[in-house]
């Protein structure tokens, strides 16, 4: 799918130079420890009225373990040479007419040489040791820097699935880590010729780079960059050897130093994320380049999740537009109004589903029902439950045996991977009448414009799907002008800012009683979709950020 280096086979590009020891600098530590041995001197000086030429050295040792620790095992002889010298010529007097003074005072010399040297090893044994945890500390420190970047960079790239939002996150964030002066991220296609850049990131006063150009033209430039075909680490383009044509684009784009990693699809480039300074050479760390591959492979991923999410969403979309068609323009005797929104964000539907479609010229029914699961995969069970029911609903007698012959096929033939909850009506409008079954399905609410009560319509069955053999029951009772008729999934009654509170049916028949409480517009078809709105809007604040399932909600008023 995609291909970039590891770190051990990045291109880096460096003008030649000469590169400085890693170790401490000689100058200030040098000096330091000549003054302390110095000051040894002088200490030692002022004892001799009390020692005389004993032990001569005796007072040097801390300069040799101070030079040690300051620079190792160079510190720790600087001062032993030092002091030796010293004490050889101010400190040491032999004296000829004492048979043997000459050899104590060379003995006391390599004595204290060699205990020097000893010193200095264990000096530079504890500075490497030092160093080496230091050392660990700050790749430690660069480490959680870097994956605390690219959890920043993820958060905000995960947050959408729109490219453009998800390339603009990215190099804003990738650029400001990095102080580049430029970021951004470029596709190459090269079947239309053309080079895209959604979103880069700049400082102010460089001329922003995204748009579309043509492929032509800067291939000397890809080809120069990428020639390797992995990650590219140009410390300053002009000195890196590239042809004048390929230096002639990075100057015009003004891309002194850069860092450029290649994605390949099929052996071709086709995307890479680039940063870069506008003015002058950089010294890209190894910490940046990993940083640079880490958030691109990161960024790709996202892109392609998002492009994948797109794909499904249009594919739901088109789903929506058969398994949830408009309501009908008229159904006589009632104002209808629907809510429906899928759990899952990548769908435009889910497990849900209304229908409502005239039987015969009197009677015109009503359907809410809930199949279990979620997203595309629940949504493909809608098409078989939603025609199915159709089917039964034109060809049986009653609706009682119409839901039982449903359910004998679809749960005697296997036809659901779970099952369904359903309420079906059929509303007669010259009788003022609906006959139902609800099988194991929230009840359907119905507030009495007479008396403000409100009714609840219990299950008269149970699920479709699960068993052959159920047994479904048949209610009805009648409208009058101004009556509210609300059927709703669980949804509705589910939501709630946590698991132990939920809303119920009892906080839904809450709601609903206070809207109807409230004022409302006078036409049937502007108060059936006031309620809708209302009671969406009540049940998103109870539950704060919003439902968890698929709701799916038809309100209908009574003419």
């Amino acid at each position: 799918m995609s291909a970039f280096p590891n770190s051990s086979d990045r291109k880096k590009l460096i003008p030649p130079k000469f590169f400085e020891n890693s170790d401490q600098a000689w100058g200030p530590p040098a000096v330091k420890i000549a003054a302390l041995v110095a000051a040894a001197a002088a200490f030692r000086i002022a004892l001799n009225p009390v020692l005389d030429d004993r032990v001569p050295f005796i007072t040097f040792f801390p300069a040799i373990v101070y030079g040690a620790w300051l620079l190792g095992w160079r510190g720790g002889m600087l001062a032993t040479a030092l002091a030796a010298l010293v004490g050889s010529l101010f400190i040491m007097k032999t004296d000829p007419n004492v048979p043997g003074d000459e050899f104590a005072d060379q003995f006391s010399l390599l004595m204290f040489l060699f205990s020097g040297t000893a010193v200095s090893a264990l000096g530079q044994a504890q500075s490497a040791a030092r160093r080496q945890g230091l050392k660990r500390e700050d790749e430690l420190r660069v480490k959680a820097e870097r994956e605390a970047l690219l959890n920043e960079i993820g958060q905000a790239i995960r947050a959408t699935i729109d490219p453009q939002e998800i390339q603009q996150a990215a190099v804003q964030a990738l650029g400001a880590a990095l102080q580049a002066d430029r970021c951004y991220f470029a596709t190459y296609d090269y079947t239309r010729d053309t080079i895209f850049v959604g979103s880069d990131w700049s400082r102010t006063n460089l001329p922003a780079v995204a748009g579309q150009y043509r492929l032509t033209d800067y291939l000397p430039c890809l080809d120069a960059l990428f020639a390797s075909r992995t990650t590219c680490i140009a410390e300053d383009t002009a000195a890196c050897g590239f042809p004048s044509a390929a230096e002639e684009i990075l100057a015009r784009g003004r891309l002194r130093a850069l860092i450029a990693v290649p994605f390949y699809d099929e052996g071709r480039l086709s995307a890479a994320l680039i940063a870069g300074m506008a003015d002058g050479p950089r010294a890209w760390t190894p910490d940046e380049a990993a940083l640079m591959e880490a958030a691109a492979e990161q960024t790709r991923t996202a892109l392609a999740t998002a492009l994948i999410a797109q794909r499904e969403h249009a594919i739901a979309t088109k789903l929506q537009d058969a398994l949830q068609p408009s309501l009908p323009d008229d159904i006589p005797g009632l104002a209808l109004a629907e809510y429906y929104k899928p759990a899952l964000s990548e769908a435009a539907i889910g497990g849900d589903f209304y229908d409502v479609f005239a039987l015969n010229p009197t009677c015109a029914a009503l359907v809410v029902a809930d199949l279990s699961g979620k997203g595309l995969a629940a949504a493909a069970q809608v098409a078989i439950v939603r025609n199915m029911l159709r089917y039964v609903l034109y060809t049986d007698s009653t609706l009682a045996q119409s839901i039982a012959a449903l359910n004998q096929t679809l749960a005697g033939r296997g036809l659901l991977p779970g099952f369904a909850t359903l309420f079906a009506g059929c509303y007669d409008h010259a009788a003022r009448e609906i006959r139902y079954v609800n099988c194991g399905q929230e009840p359907a609410l119905l507030w009495r414009s007479a008396t403000g009560c409100i009714e609840e319509l219990p299950a008269t069955g149970p699920v479709v799907g699960m068993n052959p053999g159920g047994q479904f029951a048949e209610q009805s009772t009648s409208f009058a002008p101004g009556d509210v008729f609300v059927i709703f999934t669980d949804g509705l009654t589910e939501a709630g800012p946590r698991r132990l509170r939920l809303l119920g049916v009892a906080g839904v028949t809450a709601i609903l009683r206070e809207i109807m409480g409230a004022s409302l517009p006078e036409s049937p078809q502007e108060k059936a979709a006031a309620i809708v709105a209302r009671l969406i809007a009540s049940v998103d604040a109870f539950a704060e950020s919003g439902a968890r399932d698929d709701v799916c909600l038809l309100v209908a008023v009574a003419k």
